[in-house]
């Protein structure tokens, strides 16, 4: 398990991530964009996704190349790799009930914790889902993603 510190560093870069993300998003704000599909013709993707995911991808492996970085595409797949002990931690909002709904129940039944992305309790119907292998590291999380939007809220703010 990573030391405080090392979960601090953790925390710090994935704000940096998550902003730099911010920008590239807000850049498309007015543009035109390309729409693709991925892997359904209700999985749609822009050049400003690519962008983003292709960010993420390097910032994170420059980062840490002892980590394998891999985004799996499945809610219920991550979901059963918490459970498992595969990762510890799996985040996303906007999904549907289907989406999660075993999933949390095997993360529950492993002895791992389920709560909504922003700290509270999750709802099932509502999913933003938080999962995480104890509860200290689902707190840990959520709270970064509390402060993430809080400070991007902030600087929004300032530019009105």
């Amino acid at each position: 398990m990573a030391s405080i510190k090392e979960i601090d560093r953790y925390f710090q870069f994935a704000k940096e991530l998550t902003l730099e993300a911010g920008k590239i998003m807000s850049s498309a704000y007015g543009r035109k964009k390309n729409v693709e599909t991925k892997s359904s013709e209700w999985d749609l993707v822009t050049e400003y996704d690519r962008r983003v995911e292709d960010m993420l991808i390097r910032r994170l492996r420059q980062e840490f190349p002892e980590h394998n970085v891999r985004d799996i595409g499945s809610a219920a797949l991550s979901l059963a790799y918490v459970a498992a002990g595969a990762i510890d931690v799996f985040q996303m909002d906007y999904l549907k009930p289907w989406d999660v709904a075993a999933g949390v129940l095997m993360v529950r039944e492993a002895g791992g914790v389920v709560i909504d992305s922003r700290g509270g309790e999750c709802n099932i119907m509502r999913p933003r889902t938080l999962a995480a292998a104890n509860e200290k590291l689902a707190r840990e999380t959520a709270k970064l993603i509390v402060e993430t939007d809080l400070k991007v809220q902030r600087k929004r703010l300032q530019r009105t």
